[in-house]
């Protein structure tokens, strides 16, 4: 139970990361979503509960201190979380072109959710614009910053803290 403290200090670090210097990195106004790419190769690699567990606080954390439409943070986690780890039991993860796909996949829905809901509340915005310009640039974006994740990810899988143990 160690492991939980941890991964959650984790998620918040990459939280601050996130809106304290990525913002510095935009192409065309887009910045990468370090804190869904972490997520998404989490669920990659370990179990569904904890990736959902992860998700969970980490949607809520960052929902509580950034503007924006309270839950969708958490909503599009969860759901990235729950449809990885479905299908990770069914794929070769030692690949690194499996996460930069999935990423590229998620990041594309996770926009188009996002869209759903901001077009549910009113909010304004030109769907071609969105969907074929900020939507794919965040994708192909979050799908590189992908591979660095992964690798450090699967690096530390193995550790002490987060080496699962064999059940029979």
């Amino acid at each position: 139970m160690k492991k939980f403290p941890v991964l959650f200090l984790i998620s918040i670090l990459l939280i601050i990361i996130q809106h304290a210097f990525l913002w510095r990195f935009d192409i065309l106004g887009v910045v990468p979503d370090i804190v869904f790419v972490y997520i998404v190769c989490f669920s990659l690699i370990r179990n569904e509960v904890e990736s959902i567990a992860i998700a969970l606080f980490t949607g809520i954390v960052r929902d509580s201190f950034f503007p924006g439409v309270f839950g969708i943070n958490t909503i599009v986690y969860i759901l990235a979380a729950y449809i990885v780890g479905k299908i990770q039991k069914r794929i070769y993860k030692d690949s690194i072109i499996v996460p930069v796909f999935i990423n590229f996949g998620g990041t594309y829905l996770k926009g188009l959710i996002s869209f759903a809901f901001f077009y549910l509340l009113s909010y304004k915005y030109d769907f071609s614009k969105f969907a074929l310009e900020r939507n794919l640039i965040e994708s192909f974006y979050n799908s590189f910053i992908s591979i660095i994740i992964y690798m450090i990810i699967l690096k530390y899988n193995d550790s002490k803290l987060l080496k699962q143990d064999w059940k029979f």
